[in-house]
């Protein structure tokens, strides 16, 4: 069981107690609903039985400092990859600035957040006063709901690679299948929102289902076959390949942030993975100077 104290709370951090006697693991990406303004984690953390720890996360909705409810509860769904991956891209930078990649600095991300989930809300048409990210999925939800029977967990089943034609979207891997199981909505979801983000952009004027397969997705079709295989293939050696570097934690075990290849980060415990998340590194494209129109 976990208390997340409130008390006048700040934005990019949580106070939380596990009561309990295990270990708990919380992800990046977890949606944390109420209080004075949601939230989302911003990196993976074991916390300790009996122990209390300030966990870095970033606000998910403007304008809004006042309580709706006296304690968080966690939504049904994992926030989508482009907003996960900020606070990847903020550790990233940190490094090959030869910065501590620290908890504290992933505060840096909020911009950036902000900025994803209002580009996603208007490409859905949704509307909140706070531009909550929660109510876009609210908005979503017999979509999402639709979309998710086709993507059933199967037999040994410990992560979810999500993919489209152009490359990956993420890629999430658990250290326990049975808590994998358990995940394996919450992830999909949010996956499936970046889908959706897709969707709205108007490819091929498509107004329902998803512009593409994800990888775990069966299929018949020779020309999806053509492609999955080797977007999958590439991206898992940029993983496998990809320089770790170990971070500060304010948990339990050892975190690494995933660079160069991919933006990422790499939580184990005692030898064992508890959680890896890698999204594809971004290519920024250099600003035209003035010139003349040809």
């Amino acid at each position: 069981m976990l208390d997340i104290q409130l008390g006048q709370g700040t934005v990019p951090t949580l106070h939380v107690e596990n009561l309990g006697e295990r270990t708990v693991l919380v992800l990046d990406g977890e949606q944390l609903i109420g209080a004075k303004q949601n939230r989302t984690t911003n990196r993976s953390i074991l916390l300790g039985a009996k122990r209390d720890t300030e966990i870095p996360v970033s606000c998910m909705e403007q304008g809004r400092w006042r309580f709706d409810a006296r304690h968080f509860r966690s939504a049904p769904d994992h926030s989508p990859s482009k907003v996960r991956r900020r606070a990847r891209e903020v550790e990233s930078e940190a490094v090959q600035a030869q910065r501590a990649p620290s908890p504290e600095a992933l505060a840096g991300a909020q911009g950036a957040v902000w900025g994803e989930i209002g580009e996603l809300s208007a490409k859905l048409g949704v509307r909140s006063d706070t531009g909550a990210l929660d109510e876009a999925y609210t908005a979503r939800r017999l979509d999402l709901d639709a979309w998710a029977d086709g993507f059933p967990t199967v037999e040994g089943q410990v992560g979810l690679l999500a993919l489209t034609p152009e490359g990956a979207l993420g890629l999430d891997v658990i250290g326990s299948q049975a808590l994998y199981e358990r995940l394996h909505q919450r992830l999909l979801n949010g996956y499936l929102m970046d889908g959706l983000d897709r969707d709205a952009l108007g490819h091929g004027g498509r107004k329902h289902g998803p512009p593409y397969r994800f990888a775990d997705q069966p299929t018949s079709h020779v020309d999806d076959e053509r492609w999955r295989e080797p977007v999958a293939r590439r991206f898992m050696r940029k993983v496998t390949g990809s320089t770790r570097t170990s971070a500060p934690t304010v948990g339990l075990g050892r975190y690494s942030v995933l660079t160069h290849t991919v933006v990422g980060g790499e939580l184990v415990d005692e030898g064992r993975l508890a959680h890896l998340s890698a999204f594809p590194v971004r290519e920024v494209r250099p600003r035209r100077g003035p010139g003349r129109r040809v």
